[in-house]
């Protein structure tokens, strides 16, 4: 037989295998296609259809052996590649079949059919296998971190959207101390699987390690929106909003948190601390005394009901919890401090420093201690021992802004205003028997004098807007509600704002200081009110400068002092200013203002003396 006649009668018997192939005839294709590959071994397209007859019979191993035959004789051939990888895809070697999709599309050998196998990969095998994710998860576990990523690292190659793989690598990162790094593979993670709530949670710690707190609340909302009804998600976030002192939000969470657990005792102590910070005092007691019944012998509980109780008013209850925590826990520092603080409240300034006295031998550096056994110290006169302890504490708290006002006021220096912060803490302090204490035991009638003096220079029936410049817990509000279309309070207090709050009385309270608002909020006011508030001011002109040239329209300006003849602004030992009257006359004449009325009344009353203050109205 020549040649030419060899290979016609080749070419029939293969085509005839094809045919036989097409017409769904198998079992005459493989025969043809095996005689055709004993005439010529190396036949790629008789090799590659004989394992695809293989494959069609999930004789798999035997089918990938043929399309090894075609492809050692055609290597570029990109549908004998496909037929091949699908073969893996059915072996479930999964990580082979994607390593060379990912070859042949660098080396352009590619074919719709790959294409589609390409796609089907990635949706069906996002990730490597199950047991190639437990041998990452054993080198994390050996704290072998460098090999994880590395191996971790090889596998993305291929697998570009596991979600797996970038986790592995957040938590390899992240336990190296690299947040960054980490942030991205769980931003990645979560990406690709936005349904995974611990990739949120994760995403939610990391960010607090950079002080994101938008990203960390934005985060952990998602894994709560994923996960509404589970407890520690709840509780997570609640947490993280009590850090950022968003009380309101996370008294929500850890309500819905105690809805899954409501015998977790941690959790109740949590919301009632979140309630007493929100001055909702009746609430976080309710919370600690259900936290009780569950875990009588927690001196943190008791100690924690007691501040409820403390700043509810209720000082009997709270002078028995405290006492009970003490008993629980003898070393406690903060509790013997705030039963000292509780002490103070009532009068008993010896049993205070008591107090303050064990509190300190506990811990003889604490500043706050320190601070507050100062305060007790000035209380009984006794102003060098004041002013040894607040030497003491601002050696330990040298950037304390509030020690150093009360240590200036204490040794006779002098300084142009109180610090914000000295000031929030005062009356923060104060809130919860604000009025109670200064209206019906220190005789304080301010608020009516000065509506008094309103209404006696009064040109109209009624006011149309008034600024009521640190409103405090809003006695004066109560006097002006009748005199004024709206009305308007800012205070550094949060607690006073909240008891203001209650009264209903505000169209808008806003926690600022004085001079942050005058200096940026739109300002057209009839009446600007100051009661009993430049005392912790002391220099006056920034506040005259601003209200003169910012107001929109002319207007009046009434506050009270507290008066002395001697200096014109002079710090007190009380850690409050007093002002002559010639001060503000010359202020007056700086800025072109016109004093209306001055007087003189008892202002209220301190260490059984009334002290003496100037009524002013100006014009402005």
């Amino acid at each position: 037989m020549d040649l030419k006649t060899a290979k016609t009668k080749f070419m029939s018997t293969f085509d005839a295998g094809l045919n036989a192939h097409q017409a769904g005839d198998l079992l005459q294709a493989e025969k043809l296609y095996q005689r055709t590959l004993v005439e010529q071994p190396d036949h790629c397209e008789a090799n590659h259809n004989l394992g695809v007859v293989f494959a069609s019979r999930k004789d798999f191993s035997q089918a990938l052996q043929f399309f090894k035959f075609a492809l050692e004789t055609s290597p570029n051939v990109s549908l004998f590649w496909a037929s091949y990888i699908e073969v893996l895809v059915k072996l479930e070697r999964i990580t082979e079949a994607r390593v060379l999709v990912t070859k042949l599309r660098e080396a352009e050998i590619f074919c719709d059919k790959m294409e589609g196998l390409s796609t089907h990969l990635n949706a069906k095998y996002p990730d490597p296998s199950a047991g190639e994710l437990d041998e990452l998860e054993r080198l994390v576990e050996q704290d072998k971190y460098d090999d994880a990523i590395m191996a971790c690292n090889n596998f993305i190659i291929n697998y570009p959207d596991s979600a797996a793989l970038n986790a592995i690598l957040g938590r390899c990162y992240s336990e190296q101390g690299h947040a960054l790094l980490a942030i991205s593979k769980f931003e990645r993670a979560t990406a690709i699987r936005p349904e995974w709530t611990p990739g949120f949670i994760m995403l939610g710690r990391l960010y607090s390690l950079s002080d994101n707190s938008d990203k960390v609340i934005s985060n952990l909302k998602k894994a709560v929106e994923l996960e509404p009804k589970t407890h520690e998600t709840n509780l997570i976030l609640a947490t993280e909003l009590f850090k950022i002192d968003d009380f309101a939000a996370s008294i929500i969470y850890f309500e819905q948190a105690l809805v899954q657990k409501p015998d977790c005792d941690n959790t109740l102590l949590m919301l009632a601390q979140a309630n007493a910070k929100e001055g909702k005092f009746n609430e976080a007691i309710a919370c600690c005394k259900k936290a009780i019944a569950i875990s009588p012998d927690d001196a943190s509980l008791y100690y924690n009901l007691a501040m409820a109780q403390h700043g509810a008013g209720l000082f009997e209850e709270a002078l028995d919890s405290y006492k009970h925590s003490i008993k629980i826990n003898p070393k406690n520092v903060h509790a013997h401090n705030s039963l000292g603080g509780l002490f103070c409240d009532l009068g008993k300034t010896n049993q205070a420093l008591k107090s303050f006295k064990t509190a300190l031998d506990l811990e003889p550096s604490n500043p706050v201690v320190l601070e507050n056994v100062a305060v007790g110290f000035y209380k009984l006169g006794e102003t060098e021992k004041a002013v040894d302890s607040l030497t003491q504490a601002l050696e330990k708290n040298p950037k304390n802004l509030r020690i150093k006002h009360l240590l200036a006021s204490l040794k006779g220096e002098q300084t142009e205003a109180a610090p914000d912060a000295y000031v929030e803490w005062v009356f923060d302090g104060f809130a919860s028997n604000f009025e109670d204490h200064l209206i019906g035991n220190l005789q304080y009638k301010t608020p009516k004098l000065m509506t008094e003096i309103i209404k006696q220079h009064q040109t109209s029936e009624q006011l149309r807007s008034v600024l009521d410049l640190g409103c405090g817990t809003g006695l004066t509000g109560v006097e002006l509600q009748n005199m004024c279309q709206s009305i308007v309070g800012i205070d550094l207090s949060k607690k006073m704002l909240e008891v203001a709050k209650q009264k209903k009385l505000y169209d808008e309270l806003i926690h600022t200081s004085i001079e942050d608002y005058l200096a940026n909020a739109p300002l057209n006011f009839d009446l600007f009110v100051a009661t009993d508030v430049f005392v912790y001011v002391g220099d006056l002109s920034e506040i005259f400068r601003l209200i003169k040239l910012r107001n929109k329209t002319k207007g009046r300006l009434v506050f009270s002092t507290e008066h002395n003849e001697t200096a014109e602004v002079f710090l007190e030992k009380s850690g409050r200013f007093s002002h002559s009257k010639k001060y503000i006359e010359s202020l007056c004449k700086k800025f072109e203002c016109e004093i209306l009325h001055y007087s003189t009344h008892n202002l209220r009353k301190e260490k059984d003396e009334f002290i003496t203050g100037g009524l002013f109205l100006i014009s402005f």
